[in-house]
């Protein structure tokens, strides 16, 4: 009922409009009269037929094309200075990259021979990230049961789960980030958060005490994308999973986990799902040791290790130990397992879809809140 009042409130005061010209960045009244101009002197030179007419003419129009290009590169240059952070850079060269979006295409099965259909393909795409996925049909709904709460279950929700903390955890996101099935991305519940802060308290802490997982929460669509400069893209291997999934879900993990790691931290050598770290920050811890044991003139040694799908095969039983060595209350370690194992994930591609429930207690991935809280998986 939340989800559909708050859909209904952004289409009744958001109409889709159509774009007009005026909404060209570069266009302006200066250009607006040449073109009159321009197009003044041709009507005339058709009609009059003159030689000084033609020659009016052709000059208006050079004139105004002049003045197009000029006032497109200047506004193509003041775009380009405005750009001061890495996702509006990254959505430029999205825009600007030569090839479209790859599709996934056949597969090798682990038996040698190659996916001939859009199911076989999607399965094994799901087996290969999802381990342990179960495959379902298009109708079913994995309703589930909640769970009683007891007294220290709703103690342990109203003092996490805050009008504060819930108001934080909505302006964290990105505005403008794809919404999940339920249609929701940030910026409605940003703008909306007047109203929505009070419902969503009450929400979040009647989930994290009872342990229930709403039903659309559940729902995580899963797209795959293909990961840069494979050789063979007929491996399932070959491609990344993006799992977009509700950002009323993603409210509630955010800020559970940055107070269990607040207060219990990582280990500093922890790189992966860590705000202010990336594998730049990686690759420079490794650069200054190597620098600094040559500075010294030692020896320095390395060991590295790919350990193949650590973020597909970590079990729900592993992540909820590592929880509990980092201090989270049980109440909020229910709700986890809960949230980890009842998820049902959806691949769409046109009028097609394949789907599963990871109910096996495997795969955690599309988690914000699970790969972090094991230690070392970076």
């Amino acid at each position: 009922m939340l989800r559909d009042a708050i859909i209904a409130a952004y289409e009744e005061n958001c109409p889709l409009k159509r774009r007009s010209e005026s909404d060209v960045k570069w266009w302006n009244a200066d250009l607006q009269k040449l073109r009159r101009r321009a197009r003044c002197t041709l009507n005339r030179a058709k009609k009059i037929k003159s030689l000084e007419a033609s020659e009016e003419a052709k000059a208006a129009q050079r004139e105004y094309r002049k003045a197009t290009k000029k006032a497109r590169r200047q506004s193509w240059r003041k775009f380009l200075g405005e750009l001061n952070s890495i996702p509006e850079v990254a959505r430029l060269k999205k825009i600007l990259a030569k090839e479209g979006p790859s599709s996934t295409g056949a597969f090798l099965k682990p038996d040698g021979s190659f996916t001939t259909s859009w199911e076989e393909e999607m399965t094994t795409l799901l087996d290969k990230h999802f381990p342990g996925c179960e495959i379902m049909g298009a109708g079913d709904a994995g309703e589930g049961v909640p769970l009683v709460a007891e007294h220290r279950d709703w103690d342990t929700a109203s003092r996490i789960i805050t009008p504060a903390r819930v108001r934080w955890a909505l302006d964290s996101f990105e505005p403008f980030k794809s919404p999940e099935e339920d249609g929701l991305f940030p910026a409605l519940l940003q703008h909306g958060a007047e109203e929505l802060v009070a419902p969503l308290t009450k929400n979040f802490r009647s989930c994290i005490a009872t342990g229930y997982i709403p039903l659309l929460w559940r729902r995580t669509r899963v797209v795959f994308i293909p990961k840069p400069g494979r050789l063979d893209y007929n491996l399932p291997g070959a491609f990344r999973p993006i799992c977009l999934t509700s950002f009323l879900l993603k409210a509630v993990e955010r800020y559970i986990k940055e107070g269990a790691l607040k207060l219990h931290p990582l280990h500093q050598g922890q790189f992966a799902h860590l705000p202010g770290k990336s594998v730049n920050a990686a690759l420079h811890s490794l650069v200054h040791r190597l620098e600094e044991a040559r500075a010294r003139q030692n020896m320095a040694a390395g060991l590295f290790l790919d350990i193949e799908g650590a973020f597909n095969y970590i079990s729900v039983e592993a992540i909820e130990r590592a929880a509990e060595r980092h201090g989270v209350d049980p109440t909020i370690r229910r709700w986890l397992r809960n949230m980890l194992s009842s998820r049902r994930l959806t691949i769409c591609r046109g009028g097609s879809h394949s789907g599963g429930e990871s109910n096996q207690g495997q795969s955690t991935r599309g988690s914000h809140f699970a790969p972090a809280m094991e230690p070392g998986c970076g």
